[in-house]
């Protein structure tokens, strides 16, 4: 007979267990399966030893690349969070971390342990600033609020009854996260420039990259898929914006409304039917561009 019926209540009943006796996880012997990866200029190093390299290859995340006596050797200075391996993939294809001083991180969806807890060194301990980009959708802006907060209730069906947020890692929050996609505003945008590429006559997926690689160019084309909510979407959408209210966060709370109030949702991949690079050459290099003055003023 199983102990429990779903991830989350294990997850949570670890949580508050080492919540009560006031240790890490890891102190109760509880280590999470690895999920995940990271790409980027970075080295991870135990006893001057090498132990994992990402600067070409992605790296599969476990709890061991954040223990103690792992060190980190980068000359990033970006951190960019996506949603998806899918993401993470297309960044290494067009070779993102090559021309920006930037280690790419993804959790697959909501991420667990070993994932918030690398993101949170890197972002903490070597100073790098985070980005994160994730789809517009209900669930989307609540991995982004996980990361950002540390926790979310949104995956877990009992914690709508209860009044405060218990599900991740609070000590993991990295606070000073910048949410730089994709949301209805950016999909606006390209909506106008697909139409106006139409109006032209002009083929929005010909790109100079799908010319040097016309094997790509068969594979785009210029529409972008907006998808109408689900009831699923609609629910996830109010806990969100109740929990971002509680947590007085304008920025979360405008963004899922406008998704309520559009009524639809659209994922990072239809960006790549716009343009095969138009992610890493312009929205994403602008966007985080975008985002460090802001910070700076």
């Amino acid at each position: 007979m199983d102990t429990f019926k779903a991830q989350y209540e294990l997850d949570s009943t670890v949580n508050e267990l080492a919540s009560v006796l006031g240790v890490k996880r890891r102190m109760l012997g509880v280590v999470a399966a690895a999920r995940g990866s990271v790409l980027g200029p970075i080295q991870f190093l135990r006893d001057g030893q090498v132990v994992a390299d990402a600067s070409s290859s992605p790296v599969i995340i476990d709890e061991t690349l954040s223990d103690p006596d792992v060190r980190y050797e980068t000359t990033a200075r970006l951190c960019l969070i996506v949603e998806k391996e899918g993401i993470l993939t297309h960044l290494r294809t067009t070779h993102f971390t090559s021309k920006f001083p930037v280690i790419v991180i993804t959790g697959n969806g909501f991420p667990p342990y070993g994932v918030q807890l690398l993101a949170y060194r890197l972002c903490t301990e070597l100073g790098l600033q985070p980005f994160g980009l994730f789809d517009c959708n209900p669930h989307g802006a609540a991995i982004m609020m996980r990361y950002r907060y540390g926790l979310s209730r949104v995956h877990d069906p009992a914690a709508a009854k209860r009044t405060r947020m218990c599900i991740g890692h609070a000590d993991l929050a990295i606070s000073t996260l910048r949410w730089i996609g994709m949301r209805h505003q950016d999909l606006e945008y390209l909506l106008s420039n697909s139409r106006a590429d139409q109006s032209k006559g002009v083929d929005a997926t010909l790109t100079g990259w799908e010319e040097e690689n016309p094997s790509t160019a068969s594979r785009r084309d210029s529409r972008i898929d907006e998808l109408e909510l689900t009831r699923l979407d609609r629910s996830v959408a109010a806990k969100v914006i109740e929990d971002a209210h509680t947590l007085g966060d304008k920025e979360i709370v405008t963004a899922v409304e406008k998704m309520l109030e559009r009524g639809t949702k659209f994922e990072i991949q239809s960006v790549l039917n716009y343009r095969w690079d138009y992610l890493t050459e312009e929205f994403l290099p602008n966007q985080m561009l975008s985002a460090s003055r802001a910070d700076e003023e």
